[in-house]
């Protein structure tokens, strides 16, 4: 066979076998594939890498195929590359054993993880198995969310906020000023508060003031009045329940206000009225930084500043038994005391007309001021409901008011009362001694 034969033969070969040697137009058409192949891998990592939630994907074996800077930082891990490490190395044995032979999707599902470190993270966790065609596992793609960034959202979306500072506290009297710089310097601090005064003072303006001012002004601020919430739901609504801990308990659990107040503050109004048994609970939050849900076994950290507010004399209520010493000096580390309104009488003129230019614009009325008349019984009546009564009244008044003033008949019969008691006094003291009972009761009615 001559050369050009074989070389014919050879060609015939090739052509007849399927293209075993790739043409340049071929190779051509494989580089590009490749290359657009690999935009999309880049694409795609660089998708991954940008989610704030953390992404951990592994295969059959449990190999991390798969991760994003986030997944590390939730995990508190000391290793950053965990290419090719495996999923048992980096948790607790009881951990990844839960995570690898789960076997199904997971949705949003609250679960504390420890990692080698010993460091416990409390995660919300979806998960999604792919299968092969034998229904075994091939791949699963874990998405972890930090659990006090979902409570804060929902904080937000709740209305679990402070909307009041220290300059929305009305008053120019040196009491109401000494109220404020001690205020201020509970800010600065991260220790307990305990804010004294009667009904109507103010306390929880107070105590979004100083949230407000704090470094924790950015989380949650949840106020629970603990007097308003039955006894046996209190200890739920406080410290949440696990799954199935009792008849009627939600699937999925429930994150008490410890937990949605996680990284912010919160207020325990009307502590005096907490009961007795739930007190020591409320210790141990304090003592350990930590709660355990009601059916939980697990502790889970909690870091919350607590402002406690009080009308009640917890003195007395120590001494009776039915407020624990130990657990008044946990709250009692700063205190303020918020004078009632009758003991600043300077203020109230100030709090009326705030009130009157609120309420013009709430009711769309125009009233400029008060009658001197009027002015003298708001300053000589004792305001037993303090600032909360004024506000009231001053409303009901521009309700009422048919001119551009207030008078004394726009204001409530419990002011006037006082008044018309010395002037009936008065008139009875005129009288003749020997006036019939049944004329001088006309008169007083």
């Amino acid at each position: 066979m001559n050369n050009s034969e074989s070389h014919n033969k050879t060609k015939t070969l090739t052509q007849g076998s399927g293209a075993s040697l790739s043409t340049p137009e071929h190779c051509n058409e494989m580089e590009i594939a490749m290359h657009e192949l690999s935009l999309v891998n880049e694409q795609l990592n660089t998708i991954i890498q940008s989610m704030k939630s953390g992404v951990l994907m592994i295969d059959h074996t449990g190999r991390i195929t798969q991760y994003n800077k986030s997944a590390v930082k939730m995990l508190k891990l000391k290793t950053k590359n965990l290419k090719n490490s495996f999923l048992c190395d980096l948790l607790t044995d009881e951990d990844c054993t839960y995570l690898l032979n789960n076997g199904e999707d997971l949705h949003k599902k609250e679960i504390s993880l420890t990692n080698i470190d010993g460091k416990t993270v409390n995660l919300l966790i979806s998960s999604h198995v792919a299968k092969d065609d034998e229904h075994g596992i091939s791949s699963t793609v874990f998405i972890f969310e930090e659990i006090e960034n979902i409570h804060k959202m929902v904080s937000r979306m709740s209305g679990f906020t402070a909307k009041y500072t220290f300059d929305s506290i009305i008053g120019q009297s040196k009491a109401m000023s000494d109220v404020i710089k001690v205020g201020k310097i509970c800010a600065e601090s991260d220790s307990n508060v305990l804010i004294l005064g009667e009904s109507g003072t103010g306390k929880d303006l107070l105590a979004q003031a100083i949230h407000n001012s704090s470094s924790r002004s950015k989380g949650p601020f949840i106020a629970i009045n603990c007097g308003s919430i039955p006894k046996g739901l209190i200890e739920s609504e406080l410290f949440g329940y696990e799954a199935g801990s009792f008849t009627g308990a939600r699937k999925d659990g429930y994150p008490g206000k410890f937990e949605l107040a996680d990284g912010g503050t919160i207020f325990l109004d009307e502590i005096g009225d907490m009961p007795i048994d739930l007190q020591s609970s409320l210790l141990r939050v304090i003592q350990t930084k930590e709660i355990v849900r009601i059916g939980g076994t697990r502790p889970k950290a909690v870091n919350v500043r607590i402002i406690a507010a009080t009308n009640a004399s917890l003195a007395k209520q120590i001494r009776e038994k039915h407020f624990r010493m130990d657990l008044y000096y946990r709250l009692n580390v700063l205190t303020i005391v918020i004078p009632p309104l009758r003991k600043r009488r300077e203020d109230i003129m100030i709090l009326v007309n705030h009130f009157i230019e609120k309420y013009n614009r709430i009711i769309g009325k125009n009233i400029e001021g008060i009658t001197p008349k009027a002015e003298s019984i708001l300053n000589s009546y004792d305001w037993p409901g303090n600032v909360r009564e004024l506000e009231n009244i001053i409303e009901r008044a521009i309700n009422l008011a048919e001119g551009d003033m207030i008078t004394e008949k726009d204001l409530s019969m419990d002011l006037t009362s006082k008044n018309d008691i010395l002037s009936n006094n008065s008139i009875i003291s005129s009288k003749p001694k020997l006036m019939p009972i049944q004329s001088l009761e006309c008169e007083l009615i």
